[in-house]
């Protein structure tokens, strides 16, 4: 006897059903102190978000001032249109992810997606946890980039006829002028009072105004004259690495922690996208570190014949 084959029309209605109950909650430490909670969804429904991701989401574009989530675009080029500003202003929203309700993403899901009020249902409920996104499906990320389409145009359309660049990265708003140095900062009221009314509160404590003469950062990367990584970022990450590489020579290679070396990895891929020059050295000693390893002592020695470079920025 055989077994009649489940549609995806009907997977996704038996997931939608209950879809709150197929996540795994845990926490993890905030870079700026204490905790984020994650909310992973289980294997299926995550197979399920993914489906929808690259059928139905990565088919429409955010807008063209969001740099985030999306190909070709990262940290740098949102922080390139801002270098060499006479004054940056940044905003960060709160709680972004949960800003957005399940019946958002139905709303987009009918008007802009085109999909039935059926199908739209049942997707809008695998994509949201107790009625809006949570952090860690794969579909929050893109999706409240597409969701967040009327806060870009509502932001811009304000700022029209001004001297003040506008780019937005996930949660992270910024502005720069060349020329309206003393008025920018007097924007703040009108942009949280617009970020109010698009449900995206503004996070008071992350706001902040950036003048030349300090170092200037949008998005992790210094601005005021160039793109650039911020120097603690790259002693520190100079540091690690000299460290690691050490303690891999002491051991003679017996020594090796791949989470350390995937991390440091990250952090020097991250300088590379930014100044290649001055990561070149750190590859080579975190390449060596790894040589050791495996016993290639005269891979080892052709890696470390460069210099690690400067300090200067």
């Amino acid at each position: 006897m055989s077994t009649k084959k489940e549609t995806k029309l009907e997977k996704m209605q038996r997931l939608s059903a209950v879809a709150n109950t197929l996540y795994t909650r845990f926490t993890i430490p905030k870079k700026s102190g204490g905790k984020r909670v994650i909310e992973a969804p289980q294997p299926e429904l995550r197979a399920a978000q993914r489906d929808i991701l690259h059928d139905v989401i990565y088919k429409h574009a955010p807008s063209k001032w969001s740099h985030g989530f999306r190909k070709a675009r990262d940290i740098v080029t949102n922080a390139v249109p801002h270098v060499g500003a006479g004054v940056i202003l940044n905003i960060d929203l709160k709680d972004f992810f949960h800003q957005f309700s399940r019946d958002q993403c139905y709303n987009w899901f009918t008007k802009s997606a085109k999909l039935t009020d059926e199908v739209a249902g049942y997707y809008a409920d695998i994509v949201t946890k107790d009625g809006r996104l949570p952090m860690g499906a794969p579909t929050s990320p893109a999706l409240s980039n597409l969701l967040s389409t009327g806060l870009d145009f509502h932001i811009t359309n304000f700022l029209s006829g001004r001297d003040i660049v506008y780019t937005r990265y996930a949660d992270d708003l910024t502005f720069s002028s060349k020329t309206e140095v003393v008025e920018l900062p007097k924007i703040i009221p009108h942009i949280k009072r617009i970020c109010a009314e698009h449900g995206t509160p503004v996070n008071d404590k992350k706001v902040h105004v950036m003048r030349p003469g300090r170092r200037m950062e949008v998005t992790g990367v210094v601005v005021n004259e160039k793109v650039n990584i911020p120097r603690k970022f790259y002693r520190d990450t100079r540091a690690g690495v000299h460290n690691f590489f050490c303690h891999v020579s002491d051991e003679s290679g017996a020594w090796f922690d791949t989470t350390q070396y995937n991390y440091l990895k990250g952090r020097v891929a991250h300088i590379h996208h930014l100044n290649p020059t001055r990561a070149e050295p750190l590859w080579a000693k975190l390449e060596s570190a790894k040589a050791m390893v495996t016993g290639d002592f005269a891979q080892v020695a052709a890696l470390l014949n460069d210099d690690e470079g400067s300090d200067e920025q």
